[in-house]
């Protein structure tokens, strides 16, 4: 088994695009370990589904080759656990319908044997997959669901690995309590569209910023991708909030900087992605400089870390394109499950559930901005956190927290 040194991992990855790190050799008495992925494939949400796809390739990358990465399984050759054992995922399609997604999952589990189950880009699927994996008695590992109301629900062997939105909502008020040179913000003009998730969110962070002692001057919520018609009523309201707080779509958080710009002041913009899959805002063109995003990965956040800069070249390789945060969990949550499955010795539904409840690692061993990688009692990533970006020049740097930062935040970029 060959060692790279991380100085080399990075040098190979960089310079031989996917031919990198030891492949897998085959050999007499492998067997397969088979993971079942249901996500949209087809459909307005597809490229979700590729991207996940993309980030489980990476994963498998890492478990089945011998990086010098400081990583679950990455120094290992395949599961050394499990010997002869080959781990692959099984892609099926839900395009968006959860009956659809039920009998995808079925079908996963009666014909291709999996022993886990992952999913799905879409919080309705999600739930439906849950129902579908506890009555089978498999692990479900859930990448994508923040809802609150999603994770209050108690559901045996399923594992949730998005960051709760409570916490979003706690890290935007910290943000906010010094944000402005260091003092706290005084008042916000909220705008934030009609959809549920976005309306669920807007009344915490409404709830918490009144709490703060952070007045709401104005709340304009607006039609999906239409942010227009907030900034258009805000510049009526002639208020004058210290900062404006999005919530809303990608299309939103890409238009907003210009709209607010145009306006009478020239307010700070702070976007806070509440729908799951927006959170891949994107590369966003020069008018969003400035803008600042709450998110829950960042490339930067951890300044010269081997492990984030090795898996991102890895997956660009496999994407043409860098990781984001939900690419970033979904690769996350595969390598934790394979972890588990090796620890399980026998690749059994039960312990490898068992030894996904029992996973705990610093976060330095992750890709992720976390103190730690754990589960509480309900399956919920426990130790998670978020940062906050800002637009600066061409690139987005970690501003906050301040244990993350790799640029000082320019209040009135």
């Amino acid at each position: 088994m060959k060692a790279l040194t991380r100085r080399g991992v990075l040098g190979a990855l960089a310079g031989a695009g996917v031919a990198v790190g030891q492949r897998a050799r085959a050999q007499a008495g492998t067997y397969d370990i088979n993971v079942g992925a249901v996500y949209p494939m087809t459909g307005r949400d597809a490229t979700l589904g590729q991207n996940a796809s993309m980030a489980f390739r990476t994963t498998l990358e890492i478990v089945h080759g011998d990086y010098d990465l400081d990583l679950p399984l990455a120094r290992t050759d395949h599961l050394p656990k499990l010997p002869g054992a080959r781990l692959k995922f099984v892609m099926a399609d839900h395009g968006g319908d959860p009956a659809r997604a039920r009998a995808e999952a079925e079908k996963l589990i009666a014909t291709n044997k999996i022993v886990a189950l992952m999913g799905s880009a879409d919080e309705g699927v999600s739930e439906a997959l849950a129902e579908v994996a506890t009555r089978a008695g498999l692990p479900f590992v859930d990448a994508d669901s923040s809802s609150s109301q999603t994770r209050q629900k108690p559901a045996k062997f399923v594992y949730r690995f998005a960051i709760d939105e409570t916490a979003r909502v706690a890290t935007a008020l910290d943000f906010l309590g010094q944000a402005n040179g260091g003092e706290p913000v005084k008042s916000i003009a909220l705008l934030h569209d009609k959809e549920p998730e976005d309306m669920r969110a807007a009344q915490m962070l409404r709830a918490a910023a009144v709490a703060r002692n952070i007045s709401v001057a104005a709340e304009l919520p607006h039609a999906r991708d239409h942010v227009e018609v907030a900034t258009n009523a805000l510049r009526q309201t002639r208020v004058a909030p210290e900062a404006v707080v999005l919530i809303g779509s990608a299309a939103d958080a890409a238009g907003l900087p210009n709209h607010v710009s145009g306006s009478a002041g020239s307010f700070p913009v702070i976007c806070f992605p509440a729908k799951m899959a927006d959170r891949a805002i994107g590369p966003l063109g020069e008018n969003a400089v400035g803008l600042v995003l709450l998110n829950g990965f960042a490339r930067d956040a951890r300044e010269n870390d081997p492990n984030i800069a090795a898996i991102n070249t890895l997956y660009r390789s496999f994407a043409k394109k860098d990781l984001d945060e939900l690419s970033a969990l979904q690769f996350t949550a595969f390598l934790t499950l394979a972890f588990a499955i090796n620890e399980s010795r026998n690749a059994s539904p039960s312990a490898i559930a068992d030894k996904l409840f029992a996973a705990r690692f610093p976060g330095d061993r992750t890709i992720m901005p976390w103190e730690q990688l754990s589960f509480d009692a309900a399956g919920n990533i426990a130790g998670a956190g978020v940062i906050v970006s800002q637009r600066q020049a061409d690139r987005f740097a970690t501003v906050f927290p301040r244990g993350y930062a790799t640029a000082p935040l320019r209040w009135k970029a």
